[in-house]
């Protein structure tokens, strides 16, 4: 029994770390965390990404972050992450 439960924890454990991705905030430092991995579309990063997000929901607990700018934060981060300069990104909230 007890060579059967150290078994798969080891085999959890190895499993977890292979597959563990890092977490990464290339524009916006403190929101919008992402977690990068290999194997992504190219993304092309010679033009001039213009983009318009409707935001409509709102804070119900003061002193917390709102969801729907973590959102906006995360976008940042993932176009930083595809190699897409920030002075590319125009987004209008």
């Amino acid at each position: 029994m007890r060579r059967r439960y150290f078994l798969t924890i080891l085999i959890l454990a190895v499993c977890q770390t292979g597959y563990s991705q890092v977490p990464a905030n290339p524009i916006i430092k403190d929101f919008g965390t992402i977690n990068k991995f290999d194997g992504t579309v190219p993304t092309d990063t010679s033009i001039d990404y213009k983009i318009v997000i409707d935001l409509k929901s709102s804070n119900d607990n003061y002193g917390t972050v709102n969801k729907g700018l973590n959102n906006v934060a995360r976008l940042f981060n993932l176009h930083g992450a595809a190699g897409v300069p920030k002075d590319k990104l125009h987004v209008a909230v």
